[in-house]
């Protein structure tokens, strides 16, 4: 009795999802949509088509145009991620019975990564702002 009915069971999931597959094929996937939500649909289709490069112009103002070249700068972006890795480690550095000289240099370096990431972020407000 067990077998017989998980037997029947399988077989009408196996007809349901067969039948979901059939109308799927046949509608491509939009049977359950109203005619407004297939036309958002075939817009957003559309747009996804479209190869759209986003193109900064460099501003025209002396002080932003050196801070829009140094943030656009590839070495700048290398800094950044190793400042960010090494303050990872920096932070995972610490331990519960530390001397004090160990948490002073700690909390110093915290400091320094701290300026470097507010100086980052000042930097590119003032050259993409």
């Amino acid at each position: 009795m067990i077998i017989g009915s998980q037997f029947i069971l399988n077989l009408f999931v196996g007809v349901v999802i067969d039948n979901f597959n059939k109308i799927k094929e046949k509608e491509m996937g939009n049977f359950f949509l109203t005619h407004r939500q297939k036309l958002w649909l075939d817009i957003q289709k559309l747009f996804l088509s479209q190869n759209l490069k986003v193109k900064l112009f460099p501003p025209q103002n002396q002080i932003r145009l050196t801070c829009y070249y140094i943030v656009t700068n590839l070495y700048f972006e290398y800094f950044i991620t190793v400042s960010i890795i090494l303050n990872t480690i920096v932070m995972a550095l610490r331990y519960y019975t530390m001397s004090g000289e160990y948490a002073l240099t700690l909390t110093i370096s915290n400091y320094i990564f701290f300026a470097i990431f507010n100086i980052e972020a000042i930097l590119k407000l003032l050259a993409m702002g």
